[in-house]
């Protein structure tokens, strides 16, 4: 059973399951094979993120480290030793992601340029007009709020925002006041439950319905918990993501009136700090029940431009049907004038935020994120990150 994919800088490897004799066949029909661990019996396997600063050391603290790649290292630990991990990597900056138990989403056989058809390079007014609507202003006060800078009203009570750390009671308000903001918006919204080994949470989820192709979905949003190295007291992020929360939540605004031909749905998810646990249940959970996901933008850590460059990244992997829409997205960066520069990620692109548990599913999706990895483009991450 395949698991994950991962895309190294000069291959793509797979990590599976199986049985005793399995490795012996696979090598047989002339594929380069692996035994990362002979014994799965009682536990849990992550992939960290290498590229971190002394990832594989501090991985090595809390868990033992099977593989080593330029972007990802392999971790296993117990289930008893799961939560000293999701605790102690991501708070040092060593993000996770895990991987599921459940098998990986074969590719469908979709022909990518049909799927997101090449469109007419005329900008439409009345999206230009949205635009025009987007303000500094508006994105700050959301970030502001969020972030615990400005009190907000939570259920009738004024409450500070300091942490949306998933295991923190505080992240119950933080997801509250999102669903407060659409409840006054008028836009329909619910609570995702998720529930993952002994942990459960619940993401946010909106939806604005399509006119005429009310059964093909949009997906936009990213993560509404954060992460600090005190999460419990103080874990504000406000890059990391109340940026791309933010940002989700303008959207909605904006596309409430607007009416979209397709129905697009607005998703803030919890636990990916500690591997994507929300989504991963999420993007499953669509694909079980069939739904026609056009695809996923992932809005995470979008808010910092240290060097005024507008440098921004795209990270697609290697997928055509990621790749395709990637595609439409960059074209109305230019139809639109909006000015952004796209360094776009393939053989280096990230696994770690919640676009990849949407790869796993088999849909197509990509991470925006500001120029945070070194690549063609030296980076200019958020030095308070």
């Amino acid at each position: 059973t395949v698991h994950a994919r991962l895309e190294e800088p000069d291959q793509v490897l797979w990590i599976a399951s199986g049985a005793t004799g399995d490795p012996d066949t696979v090598a047989a029909a002339g594929l380069p094979v692996a035994v990362l661990d002979d014994d799965t019996t009682g536990d849990v396997y992550y992939l960290a993120d290498a590229t971190a600063l002394d990832a594989a050391s501090i991985a090595a603290t809390v868990a033992t480290v099977l593989w080593s790649g330029a972007n990802h290292l392999v971790v296993a630990t117990t289930l008893d030793g799961e939560l000293a991990l999701v605790e102690s990597l991501p708070a040092q900056g060593v993000a996770l992601t895990l991987i599921a138990p459940l098998p990986l989403a074969p590719p469908g056989v979709v022909d990518a340029a049909a799927a997101f058809p090449t469109p007419a390079a005329v900008a439409d007014p009345a999206i230009a007009t949205l635009l025009a609507q987007v303000t500094t202003a508006e994105l700050q006060d959301l970030v502001n709020k969020l972030s615990g800078q400005t009190p907000v009203t939570v259920g009738g009570a004024q409450v500070t925002l300091n942490t949306r750390y998933t295991f923190a009671s505080r992240i119950r308000d933080a997801e509250q006041f999102v669903y407060e903001y659409y409840q006054s918006l008028g836009i329909p919204v619910q609570y995702a439950n998720w529930t993952y080994g002994n942990y459960s949470g619940r993401n946010v989820v909106a939806e604005v319905r399509g006119s005429s192709q009310p059964e093909r979905v949009f997906i936009v949003g990213g993560h509404l918990d954060s992460i600090s190295n005190v999460p419990y007291s103080n874990a504000p992020g406000a890059d990391d993501n109340a940026t791309g929360t933010a940002a989700t939540m303008v959207l909605a605004r904006l596309l409430h009136d607007y009416q979209p031909a397709m129905t697009v749905r607005f998703v803030h998810f919890t636990a990916e700090e500690q591997g994507h646990w929300g989504s991963k249940v999420y993007a499953a959970s669509l694909r079980q029940r069939g739904e026609q996901v056009a695809g996923f933008f992932d809005l995470d850590m979008i808010g910092w431009d240290g060097n005024g460059d507008r440098v921004v990244e795209i990270h697609t992997a290697y997928g055509p049907k990621s790749n395709a829409l990637a595609d439409q997205y960059l074209e109305r960066n230019t139809r639109y004038a909006v000015g952004l520069t796209f360094e776009r990620k393939t053989g280096t692109a990230s696994r770690f935020s919640d676009h990849a548990s949407f790869w796993d599913n088999d849909y197509a999706s990509f991470l925006i994120i500001e120029n945070f990895f070194t690549d063609a483009i030296a980076n200019d991450r958020n030095p308070y990150y």
